[in-house]
């Protein structure tokens, strides 16, 4: 199986927002913010398959029938530990690796997410990111995280908001990671 095989794009997505309730299934036009997300991802340039990665609450059943008529693979699990549920979703998968994007990045560029794996793709490194340090405008991150990377941050057993926010653990070790930034131009 080829690396590129191995990586999937994970679209993180909940409905309990504690700023805008329900915001990932917000109209933005005659579409939602996280279709049009999907949307946009549907046109990264690598043929990265898409999974909508959620909670395995009933709040978030919505977003579980979202990926269904879409189409899209869904892995539901743990809704406070965010990196738990990456890294469960890419064992699941059996990925060597997942782009994070959040589902609340209707604008997401697809050339973006393309040269953020492409760097990934080099192999020297545990993460390729765009946000670190971020020369991108928020709405635009873009991370490509290791399973072994993942796995290493869960080992270490964080707080709760390194857990919830995923890739913060990594950036605030740069000592044990490899991290590879994609700046903007």
């Amino acid at each position: 199986m080829t690396e590129a095989s191995r990586l999937a794009i994970l679209v993180f997505a909940r409905l309990d927002s504690s700023r805008l309730p329900g915001k990932a299934l917000t109209a933005l036009g005659n579409r939602t913010v996280l279709g049009c997300a999907v949307d946009r991802l549907r046109r990264v340039a690598s043929e990265t398959p898409i999974v909508i990665a959620t909670s395995d609450r009933a709040i978030d059943d919505p977003i579980a029938a979202f990926a269904a008529e879409e189409g899209l693979d869904l892995y539901r699990g743990a809704a406070d530990d965010v990196a738990r549920r990456a890294f469960d979703c890419a064992r699941a998968l059996g990925l060597s690796a997942l782009v994070r994007i959040s589902g609340d990045s209707p604008f997401i560029d697809p050339a973006i997410v393309d040269a953020v794996i492409r760097r990934y793709a080099i192999g020297d490194i545990d993460v390729a990111t765009n946000v670190h340090p971020r020369s991108f405008p928020p709405g635009e991150s873009v991370e490509v995280v290791s399973t072994e990377a993942l796995e290493r941050i869960l080992a270490s057993n964080p707080d709760r908001e390194d857990r919830e926010h995923v890739t913060r653990y990594i950036y605030s070790h740069p000592d044990l990671f490899r991290i590879g930034n994609v700046a903007a131009p």
